[in-house]
């Protein structure tokens, strides 16, 4: 094995492409430099940013093919607006008087991460879920994103001109299939020329920030909560449980709260004859503030903006839900001392200026969905019964969310094993078809899941053709570096024959989905460890992710979880304690790069980087053997 290393001293560079933010930073560091929100506004090649009456599919049906047989025809990403989501995607001073939908134009809404699966994956599918960012929008495009969020990362916080001259530690989700591992190390290294890489688990470096190697990880996060249990640095698989319910479902029910709110207070003032002067009823905003509606922001900070596509206007809508749940009166805990007194009510500021006062009840029902009442009597994964009219509803919540990602989860299974949908718009193959189809899918095989492959003659063939062109044209490429690397070939694969290599690991995915609450799926993830193990992952619990930053204290939610899991515990255990350890809440959602950062600082770590000759003599299958 060879190691990185160089002459210089070169920082590593951590990154994390979640579901909700990407964040990127130089390891050893405290705080990420770039964070922005995962969910972007792309147009596509041979489409203008104004709708002009041009076709804006990105799948078509020809009448080549079988019936039922669609081919789809995905176009490159030529732009992306990271600050579409706040304001019009063809925004200006004077389009006020033009339709919402035509100021968007043909600019669609994209994100790396699948919301079903949360990983980076494109299941060729619709969504049927809570996935509404994408529902509408334009699909995955993962390989195209990652590569793009990365440079844009280096380039706006880092001053990093190209990804070739840091190596890279990337964070991924604990339950990646090794065909995705392949394919994303892949892309890493032969489209963005990364010098090395390493690959780390979001809930082994969750653990690492807390500094420990083993213990069960609450991950809270956006598309849903993950309990993955660590022993000694390793992720115990066959004991990771998932739930469907996260922050998006969190903002969703708090939007829903803030609206019935200003309703409420918009039928007060008419019944209380508070309906403003006559030049009040001229102006439009304030119409529709008597009529009770929630006004976005893109409208707050210009009222003559018509509604924007139904995408960019339900996520600019769940960003009100999201403020006033980050602010504290959209989400608390009920804690013992809230129940032993009046709680009174907050005020949380509206876009438009207006000013509601949320009811407590209100914000301990967030809390709750997300958090669950444990059920004491058992581990197990039924969903608990309530005789409280909310914690109905909550539970009721978190059983349709399961209900409706499992559906997502068979269409998703379905298609991935079917040979219908073909994708061979994403490679331009030459003369040698046949061949690379072939390497293709034995890319993907039960070896190389492992780490154990043959070299890889094919490409090698390939590179030593054109070493000879790429050694005249050095001195051009060093002045040319960034140029070079904007405009680098993309990394070729099959979709389809990426999805059908996952499919057996989806399957083993889709099992692990529950509607149980965080405390019944904590011992239930214990418990499916080897009993020699249980000790020590029920022992420590690590809590992370955007969704555990819930006041009105930073205890409050760890103390909750420690009470409902040792009541579960201690019905066949009496005295166990556990241990809730978790950064402060304003760590919380970056507790995984925390992680990362710690382990890219240390001084050895450059034995266990994935460098480039390694790649190239063992391919991708190398990920699965030295980041298992």
């Amino acid at each position: 094995m060879s190691f990185f290393t160089t002459d210089d001293s070169v920082d590593a560079i951590v990154a994390d492409i979640g579901s909700y933010a990407t964040k990127i930073g130089q390891a050893g560091e405290d705080n990420p430099r770039a964070y922005f929100r995962s969910n972007v506004a792309i147009l596509r090649e041979g489409q203008d940013e104004v709708n002009e009456g041009s076709p804006s599919s990105t799948t078509t049906t020809t009448s080549e093919n079988a019936p039922g047989r669609r081919r789809r025809r995905r176009r490159p990403i030529t732009k992306v607006n990271y600050d579409a989501l706040n304001r019009p995607a063809v925004y200006s001073h004077n389009s006020g008087d033009i339709d919402g939908k035509d100021l968007d134009g043909n600019w669609k809404v994209a994100n790396p991460v699948d919301p079903k699966t949360g990983l980076w994956y494109d299941p060729m599918t619709e969504s049927n879920g809570h996935c509404l960012e994408n529902k509408g929008g334009d699909g995955s495009d993962w390989a195209d994103l990652i590569p793009t969020y990365l440079r844009h990362g280096y380039s706006s916080s880092l001053g990093i001109d190209t990804l070739s001259a840091n190596p890279l530690l990337l964070i991924e989700r604990s339950y990646n299939p090794p065909p995705l591992r392949q394919q994303t190390l892949e892309i890493l290294m032969e489209e963005c020329e990364v010098p090395a890489v390493f690959f780390g688990r979001d809930a082994i470096l969750s653990c690492y920030a807390c500094g420990k190697t083993t213990s069960t990880v609450v991950d809270m996060g956006y598309s849903g909560t993950t309990i993955t249990p660590v022993y000694e640095g390793y992720v115990e698989t066959k004991g990771i449980r998932r739930c469907p319910i996260g922050t998006y479902h969190m903002d969703d029910m708090a939007l829903q709260q803030l609206q019935q709110v200003v309703k409420q207070n918009a039928a007060s003032a008419i019944a209380n004859g508070e309906g403003g002067s006559k030049d009040d009823e001229k102006n439009e905003l304030r119409e529709r503030q008597k009529r009770g509606e929630l006004i976005p922001w893109y409208q707050a900070y210009n009222p003559s903006l018509q509604q924007r596509q139904d995408v960019f206007h339900r996520l600019s809508m769940l960003d009100i839900g999201r403020e006033c749940r980050v602010s504290g009166a959209g989400q608390s805990i009920n804690t013992l001392a809230s129940k032993g007194l009046q709680v009174p009510s907050l005020k949380f500021g509206l876009p438009d200026g207006q000013t509601v006062d949320i009811p407590s009840q209100n914000r301990f029902d967030v809390a709750e969905l997300v958090v669950g009442t444990a059920n004491s009597g058992s581990g197990s994964e039924e969903a608990p019964s309530s005789t409280t009219l909310s914690s109905d509803s909550t539970t009721t919540r978190r059983q349709q969310a399961l209900e409706s990602l499992q559906k997502d989860w068979t269409a998703l299974l379905e298609a991935a094993e079917s040979d219908e949908m073909e994708d061979d718009d994403q490679m331009d193959v030459d003369g040698d078809d046949k061949e690379e189809k072939e390497r293709q899918a034995q890319k993907y095989n039960e070896a190389s899941a492992v780490g154990v492959t043959s070299r890889r003659t094919t490409r090698k063939r390939r590179r030593a053709a054109a070493s000879a062109k790429e050694q005249a044209d050095k001195a051009k490429a060093i002045s040319d570096a960034k140029e070079a690397a904007q405009t680098k070939p993309k990394a070729r694969f099959y979709n389809n024959i990426l999805n059908r290599a996952c499919a057996p690991y989806l399957k083993t995915l889709s099992e692990q989905l529950t509607a149980a609450p965080i405390a019944n799926m904590v011992c239930d993830a214990a418990f499916r460890c080897n009993r020699d193990q249980q000790a020590s992952v029920l022992g420590n619990v690590v809590l992370s992710g955007g969704g555990s930053c819930i006041g009105p204290t930073d205890q409050a939610l760890p103390d909750l979880l420690r009470e409902q899991m040792e009541s579960i515990i201690h019905t066949h255990t009496p005295g166990w304690r556990v241990k809730m350890l978790s950064p402060n809440i304003p760590d919380r959602h970056i507790a995984s790069w925390l992680g990362g950062s710690i382990l890219g600082s240390l001084g050895g770590f450059h034995e266990m980087w994935i460098t480039k000759a390694e790649y190239e003599e063992w391919g991708s299958a190398i990920v699965n053997r030295k980041c298992p």
